[in-house]
């Protein structure tokens, strides 16, 4: 529980408005005022306690949370409604693999009639930038020397 939490639960505790039949032990009373004859209104009643002072309530609120049981924490959907969401995702899957293998030989021979017929350039046979060679050039540059002349 947060610092903000335990200072509202104090102020809550504090400012709670007392129920008429309010009825303390060990000797403690509240009279109403005389002009409640018939008993104190619910405004005349007193709000919170004079049995604690601000930091006295802080402490037994502080000691009503210790040890309190932390409630787990909510799943976002039940454990059936994330294995009917796989099932799904399974099913969609595998339906999307048979249509690759279905359309890929078809695909291939559109690559291949279309270099036949001239309708697509080839692939260039050049050689691109090998990242894994610039990779290791700059590890190289911003590793520091050693006195022998030898990376650390």
């Amino acid at each position: 529980m947060t610092e903000a939490q335990i200072k509202y639960l104090v102020d809550r505790f504090l400012n709670w408005r007392l129920p008429r039949d309010f009825n303390p032990d060990a000797g403690i009373s509240y009279s109403p005022p005389l002009r409640a004859i018939a008993g104190p209104s619910d405004s005349e009643m007193p709000s919170g306690t004079n049995l604690f002072g601000a930091s006295q309530a802080d402490q037994m609120v502080r000691h009503m949370i210790e040890g309190m049981p932390v409630a787990p924490a909510e799943q976002a959907m039940s454990d059936k409604e994330a294995v009917d969401m796989m099932r799904r995702c399974k099913e969609e899957i595998v339906s999307l693999r048979a249509t690759i293998d279905l359309l890929n030989p078809k695909a291939d021979a559109y690559d291949k009639l279309a270099i036949v017929l001239g309708l697509l350039p080839r692939a260039s046979m050049g050689m691109g930038e090998n990242i894994v060679w610039t990779i290791d050039k700059r590890i190289r540059e911003l590793t520091p020397k050693t006195a022998a002349g030898v990376s650390e």
